[in-house]
């Protein structure tokens, strides 16, 4: 097994620091929908070289690319936010994969929207990747607020507000009395 030094170890161990840090999500997010976009476009490609029709090529390569979006994005854009017990995780992916599969029928069809618009003056890679484009703008925040949400704790749930009040501090140094009841 290979012997890391001190001060590499380090450094990988603030790089992924940053790297999965909440404010690099939009960066994961990037690399994630990035991935998927490469996919989608080279099935895409692939497909319409083999004869098949342009719309129904970007269809499937949609619903495959998808797969790959939902798993890097549960294991790596949101990664943060995984279940507490190996008893919930299953639940939890089978949760998410159908919150997240329901969430993107909006944007499929707002991606199919914008790629058919577009193939009618530009090449159908380029209609393609301006669908991606569009759909990922939504597609970001519905993941982050809807699909990937932290999981709220049962005080959270039923006192909402009351998380956001601020600590009361005692401004003495005697403790309140308990009472006899």
């Amino acid at each position: 097994m290979v012997q890391l030094s001190g001060s590499l170890k380090q450094s990988i161990q603030y790089f992924n620091k940053i790297l999965f840090s909440r404010a690099a999500r939009p960066l994961r997010f990037v690399c994630t929908g990035g991935l998927a976009a490469i996919i989608q476009l080279g099935l895409l490609n692939t497909l319409i070289a083999k004869g098949w029709e342009s719309a129904t090529a970007n269809v499937v390569s949609f619903l495959l690319s998808a797969q790959v979006n939902f798993l890097m994005s549960f294991f790596f854009t949101w990664r943060d936010r995984q279940p507490a017990s190996d008893a919930q995780a299953m639940h939890v992916l089978f949760s998410r994969w159908l919150k997240f599969h329901s969430s993107i029928v909006f944007t499929a069809l707002l991606n199919q929207i914008v790629f058919i618009a577009a193939r009618s003056f530009i090449p159908a890679l380029l209609a393609s990747a301006l669908g991606i484009g569009v759909a990922s703008l939504v597609n970001f925040f519905t993941m982050n607020t809807l699909v990937f949400r932290p999981k709220m704790t049962s005080v959270q749930l039923l006192y909402p507000t009351e998380m956001k009040k601020p600590e009361m501090k005692v401004m003495n140094d005697r403790q309140p009395e308990e009472e006899n009841v």
